[in-house]
C-alpha cells in the first residue's frame, strides 16, 4: 500500500505541476492532465492499473462505506473526489441516486463511462470552491475517500462543513485520509520530506491526524462522531444532528 501510494504521488510530479505553479488553483488542470485515458487515470489515482486490483480494492471500499453508514436502497449518496469511479461503481447499484461530484471534467469522463447506463447516477463538476448550493439539504450519505490527503487543512475542513449542509437531518457523513499517527503514514511522511522543497508539488500528498478529523467533524457540528484508527489511514464516521428515517442513522 505505501509502496503504491508513494508511485502515484510520484507520477503527478511533472514541470507543469512544481510548487509555486497554480498550487491549489492548479488542481483540476493537474487532474485533468493526467486522466486522458482510463489507464492514466487509474494509475493517477491508486498507482498503478491493475484492473483486478482496482475492482477489488474499489468493492472493499465500498462495501466498508456501506457497512458503516448503514446505506440502504433509499438514500441518496454523495461521493465527494469520485475520481475515475472506482468506489462509486460499487456503491450506486445499492442505493436511490447516487451523486459523483469532481473538480477534473475528465475524470468525470471515466466515471461516466464506468457508470454507464445506470438510470440513477448524476456527476457534478466542483470549482474548488466546496459544494454547491444547490445541494443543500438532499443528501443521506456523503463520503469522501482518499481525497483529503491532496487538500491543504481548511479545504478539507470546508468539505467537511458543506456536507454538513448538503446533508438532510439524521444523514451520515463518512471522510479519510492517512494518518501521520499510524505507522504506514509516518513512513509516507518520512519518504517525502527527503525530496527537496523544489520537488515537492503543492499538492503533493499531506498528512492528517486523527485528531484533526475529529475536529473538522465536530466543528462542523456533527454528532456520534466515532474514529477509527488503522495501519494506514484514519477514517471518521458521523451524523448530522436531527430526526432520521434509516435505523442505522438512529445508532451510529
Amino acid at each position: 500500500m505505501v509502496k503504491r501510494l508513494l508511485r502515484s504521488w510520484r507520477r503527478r510530479l511533472s514541470p507543469s505541476g512544481r510548487a509555486g505553479d497554480g498550487g491549489r488553483t492548479g488542481y483540476a488542470r493537474l487532474w485533468d492532465s493526467v486522466a486522458h485515458s482510463r489507464r492514466e487515470a487509474m494509475q493517477a489515482i491508486a498507482g498503478h492499473d491493475d484492473a483486478e486490483e482496482w475492482e477489488r480494492s474499489g468493492r472493499a471500499t465500498a462495501d466498508d462505506i456501506v457497512s458503516e453508514t448503514g446505506i440502504t436502497s433509499a438514500d441518496t449518496v454523495l461521493d465527494i473526489g469520485c475520481g475515475a469511479g472506482r468506489v462509486g461503481v460499487h456503491v450506486a447499484p445499492r442505493v436511490r441516486r447516487w451523486i459523483g461530484a469532481d473538480v477534473s471534467r475528465q475524470m468525470l469522463i471515466h466515471t461516466r463511462a464506468a457508470l454507464a447506463g445506470a438510470s440513477n447516477v448524476d456527476v457534478v463538476h466542483l470549482s474548488g470552491d466546496g459544494l454547491p448550493p444547490s445541494l443543500i439539504g438532499t443528501i443521506d450519505v456523503v463520503y469522501c475517500t482518499t481525497v483529503f490527503m491532496h487538500l491543504e487543512a481548511w479545504d478539507r475542513y470546508r468539505y467537511v462543513r458543506d456536507a454538513f449542509g448538503a446533508l438532510k437531518p439524521g444523514g451520515r457523513l463518512y471522510v479519510d485520509s492517512f494518518s501521520l499517527l499510524s505507522e504506514d503514514g509516518w513512513a509516507i511522511f518520512e519518504q517525502v520530506t527527503r525530496l527537496r522543497p523544489a520537488d515537492r508539488p503543492s499538492y503533493s500528498s499531506k498528512a492528517t491526524t486523527p485528531q484533526e478529523l475529529e475536529t473538522f467533524v465536530r466543528k462542523a457540528g456533527f454528532e456520534a462522531v466515532r474514529v477509527r484508527e488503522g495501519s494506514l489511514y484514519v477514517t471518521v464516521i458521523a451524523r448530522k444532528p436531527g430526526d432520521a428515517t434509516s435505523p442505522m442513522a438512529q445508532t451510529l
